[in-house]
């Protein structure tokens, strides 16, 4: 039984109800299809004083006057049961508060949902835990001012970080201490400085010990890659090499180079696709290239780089998911979807996981009603078909499509998701669920910013996090995995 009490006087409902049962025949032949799901109103869900306090948004085609029934569920990580709380909630309001027993009820072991009815339809909110802020460390910089924007990477292990800025004319490493994060060495990649559409991006072994920078230049058409390696408390170049490429294609901001996990390998985008350089002592020699038809807009690789995604787009037609697999010494080639609905490939960004056999994708989904949500695509694959489609929408407060910001774990089960809006600044975080299609990912907490996040960076399990703008920032965090539900760390 869950012991919960409103303090309103309204009638409360206790009623165990079961996941739906998955809506899709395992024989269905899935791979034209997107679905598109109706925008979430927003829930945000703050714990105190042992209470609950829901806060959410009514969706923006929707007015008070309109909502006849609200109701408030109750989602059990543990038992995979669903409960209905209360269907009695006033329709005036956008708030409501419930009393918990801390001694009947952990908050941190569910989860929650708002529906709100008209008199033909519901829409409801994704499951979201309740909130409690978590505190953040920032980075000290050993140089940089308050005009300059810094964007992270962590190494998969999540104990090495590399801020670097192309307003700058070094990086900088830092490593994590026992809890605490100093700064190591500074490093000079080829070609980074303050230049007119300089554009960076860094890709490290597992342990951080060998360190890529990629550099392009779109005034030179060219992409400067300087390789470093560790040797005891600070990291020296080894390698260094150019590579053309035309400005008019470039992919996302910052979507140059991958690593794999050993330093065996690194993939750099070029003219004619993305390009294999394998590792032999300290030099990169290239050895296989995915021939690109058309421009590929955002790309990524799994960490051993032997699976590959992207998103590609015809001259005046659809925009396309496609998927490359290492063979030997070679890419294999195969299109997974075509027609995505998406208004804007700004700001897109794509994330496949370990298998190469589960995609995310990021991106602005277009609405009948005109009106863009920023949203996350889930595509499972089995034998270069999609199997299933599903997607998370959230409602949008803000103005035209703007940068989407985009993480994730290796397998994908952890998101980061932020987006610039009027209503809000935030990361959210995401947790997938894959017991039910109808619920493929639950919110798990927001963290509130000053300003939006420049770039995004995640350890390979998904547990530390490092946001920047002017500062750098890293909050850690643990994941449950026998629930696979994020809990905070204060």
């Amino acid at each position: 039984m869950f012991a919960l009490t409103a303090c309103d006087s309204s009638k409360t409902i206790v009623q165990s109800e079961l996941p739906l049962a998955d809506p899709v025949s395992p024989v269905a032949d899935l791979s034209d299809d997107t679905l598109i799901a109706p925008l979430a109103p927003p829930l945000d869900i703050i714990y105190s004083n042992q209470s609950l306090t829901f806060s959410w948004q009514i969706p923006a085609w929707k007015t008070h006057a309109e909502i006849s029934k609200v109701s408030l569920f109750a989602f059990n990580t543990i038992t995979a049961a669903e409960e209905l709380i209360s269907d009695q909630i006033s329709v005036t309001e956008n708030n409501f508060i419930l009393n918990v027993d801390p001694k009947q009820t952990d908050p941190k072991n569910w989860l929650y949902r708002i529906e709100l009815c008209t008199s033909t339809n519901c829409v409801s909110s994704y499951r979201t835990a309740a909130n409690t802020p978590p505190t953040a460390t920032q980075l000290t910089l050993a140089e940089g001012g308050s005009d300059v924007l810094w964007q992270p990477t962590l190494n998969r292990r999540g104990n090495v970080l590399v801020a670097v800025s192309k307003n700058t004319q070094s990086a900088e490493v830092h490593f994590k201490l026992r809890s605490s994060w100093v700064y190591a060495s500074s490093i000079s990649p080829a070609g980074l400085g303050d230049k007119a559409g300089t554009s960076v991006d860094v890709a490290m072994s597992d342990t951080g010990d060998t360190i890529a920078i990629a550099v392009y230049h779109p005034q030179d058409s060219e992409i400067n890659i300087s390789v470093f390696d560790r040797l005891g408390e600070a990291w020296f170049e080894t390698s260094q090499w150019d590579t053309s490429y035309v400005a008019d294609e470039l992919p996302a901001p910052g979507n140059l180079i991958a690593m794999a996990g050993d330093a065996s390998a690194l993939l750099v985008i070029k003219q004619n696709g993305v390009s294999r350089y394998s590792r032999a002592d300290l030099d990169y020699s290239e050895t296989s290239t995915v021939s690109k038809e058309t421009p590929i807009l955002t790309w990524d690789a799994s960490p051993d780089l032997t699976q590959l995604a992207w998103l590609s787009q015809k001259n005046g037609g659809g925009i396309e998911l496609n998927r490359s697999t290492l063979i030997e010494q070679s890419y294999e080639q195969s299109l997974i979807s075509s027609g995505m609905p998406l208004i804007s490939t700004a700001g897109a960004t794509i994330q496949i996981n370990t298998r190469g056999d589960e995609i995310l994708l990021a991106a602005w989904q277009s609405e009948e009603n005109s009106q863009a949500s920023p949203s996350v695509w889930h595509a499972a694959i089995t034998d270069d078909r999609v199997t299933v489609l599903s997607v998370q929408s959230e409602a949008f407060a803000g103005g035209p499509p703007d940068q989407l910001v985009f993480a994730s774990s290796d397998d994908l089960q952890t998101s980061y998701l932020s987006w610039s809006d009027t209503a809000q600044q935030q990361i959210q975080i995401y947790q997938m669920n894959k017991k039910s299609l109808l619920q493929s990912f639950d919110l798990l907490g927001a963290l509130s910013l000053a300003q939006q996040p420049y770039r995004l960076a995640v350890s390979g399990d998904g547990t530390s996090l490092s946001w920047a703008n002017d500062m750098v920032y890293i909050l850690e965090q643990r994941r449950d995995t026998n629930r696979q539900k994020v809990a905070m760390v204060d």
